[in-house]
This record gives structure tokens, sequence and C-alpha cells, in this order.
């Protein structure tokens, strides 16, 4: 297994984004929650957007993680490697590639509205999928889904039914299926949505 860990544009995570498109989240776990129905990528885009924020992106964001077949680069260069990726998939940090493809595709209507130095952390692993896979699956399947049920309880407390609706749409059937607090939260949530 190779690593290469760096830092990429958001201009460069939206065009690789806008070209390849959610062929690149095949992958990943959890599906695309919205720009507006979860409060973290609320928060992603609006820290793009705040001149004074969005050169501390890198900061702010917990990075993406991407498995791959193979990369290579320069390590001649000085700076700014260009990173040839083949068969990349976005194993962690698909909510916000696709939260910044949704904000940077709104850039016509606020042209100044991203700054130039708003990078995010990128993780490279030159690893086959399915031995990712297979090393931490449990690991990662036990972690997201302590994850949802945090979110889903604190949705609970806050009467907050629209969320964990919104969310268990966009997770697999399974994670929803084999936790049963989940299961109860969710269909309590759509019988009182219905009330």
């Amino acid at each position: 297994m190779r690593v290469l860990v760096g830092r990429v544009s958001v201009q460069e995570i939206h065009r690789i984004f806008n070209y390849h498109g959610d062929k690149l989240l095949e992958r990943n776990i959890r599906r695309y929650l919205g720009l507006h129905t979860s409060r973290v990528n609320t928060a992603i885009h609006e820290t793009l957007c705040d001149p004074q924020k969005s050169d501390k992106f890198y900061f702010y964001n917990n990075g993406i993680t991407v498995v791959c077949e193979k990369f290579d680069y320069n390590a001649f260069q000085k700076f700014d490697y260009k990173v040839q990726i083949k068969n990349m998939q976005v194993i962690n940090g698909g909510q916000t590639c696709k939260t910044i493809q949704k904000t940077l595709n709104k850039r016509s209507l606020f042209p100044n509205m991203i700054g130039e130095s708003a990078y995010v952390m990128i993780r490279i692993y030159q690893i086959s999928y399915e031995e990712a896979v297979d090393k931490e699956y449990e690991k990662h399947y036990d972690f997201q889904s302590e994850a949802v049920r945090a979110g889903f309880g604190k949705s609970w407390q806050e009467r907050d039914y629209n969320i964990i609706v919104a969310v268990a749409d966009n997770i697999p059937n399974n994670v929803l299926e084999e936790d049963p607090k989940l299961l109860m939260w969710y269909d309590q949530a759509v019988t009182r949505m219905g009330d």
C-alpha cells in the first residue's frame, strides 16, 4: 500500500466531480444528503461562501479519503504536485465533495463567492477497494452506525423528524434494518410527520 497526503483546491474537486460525476462515490457507504437538508453540508456551503472563512476551509474540514488502483506524481516538483490517479473512489468525504460541487456550480450567480485559496485535505491510498474494505469495514461500519445513531438521537430530541427521514432515505437500507434503534426512530419520525 502507498499513501499520499496533501491538499487539493476546492476548484479542482469541483472540476473533477463535474467531469466524472457521482461514479466517484459508487463505493461510498452514504448517499449525498443535500445542500440544505444537512446542517454539516449547510455549514460547508456557508464557509465556502464566506470570503473571511473560505481560505481557512482546510482547517475546518476533516478532508477527503480516496482509494485507487494506482497514483503517480513527479516527486522532483517542489510544490503543487499534479497527481494522476487510476480508478479513484471517494470512500470518505463524499458529503464534502458534493457540497463543494453544488456550491461552486452556483458560482455564476456570485462570481466572487469562493476564495482562490480554499483547499481541502486529501488522503490517497493505493490499495484495492476490496482490500480496504476487508481491513476496515467493521471499524468504519460501526463508527458510521454510531454517527447516524447520534444524529438521529439529536434530531429526535429537537423534534426534527424531517432530518431523520431525509438521512434514512439516503443511507443503505441494511444500515437502518440492522439497527433496531435507528429503525424505531425512523418509523416514529414517519408516523409523527404524518400527524
